[in-house]
């Protein structure tokens, strides 16, 4: 498969409901290169997100596992940047916060519009929601 395709079957494996998806390069039979997808969905959504995979790839067969999960406390906050808003993740655990994730989406916007430097609106955007 044109390794450019997975763009696209990216974008349906999410709308379709898959959690996540990635690619990792392999070494397979006879030293051939290819590519490993892994797609993580629950499992109600498995049978639709398997026909659209082998709808929209080269493969002729999959195989699933199941596994848990463990999940910190999250919510999401509106931090207050010079440039303008943004979203914060920020996920805490047993002693307290463990991350502050503004959304990348949003501090590049900013940084575009501004022209103020991606770094520095994302760091600002950090240290808002801190507070």
């Amino acid at each position: 498969m044109n390794p450019q395709n997975f763009e696209y079957l990216f974008e349906r494996l999410f709308k379709e409901g898959a959690l996540d998806a990635y690619v990792t390069n392999i070494q397979m039979k006879k030293s051939r290169p290819g590519f490993k997808l892994t797609v993580l969905t629950g499992s109600g959504d498995r049978d639709r997100i398997a026909t659209l995979i082998f709808r929209e790839t080269t493969t002729i067969g999959l195989r699933f596992h199941r596994t848990g999960r463990i999940k910190l406390e999250r919510k999401t906050v509106n931090a207050k940047t010079g440039s303008g808003n943004v979203s914060v993740k920020i996920s805490k655990g047993p002693g307290g916060i463990l991350t502050v994730s503004p959304e990348y989406e949003e501090c590049a916007k900013l940084a575009r519009k501004s022209g103020i430097p991606f770094k520095r609106i994302y760091d600002e955007a950090k240290l808002a929601a801190k507070k």
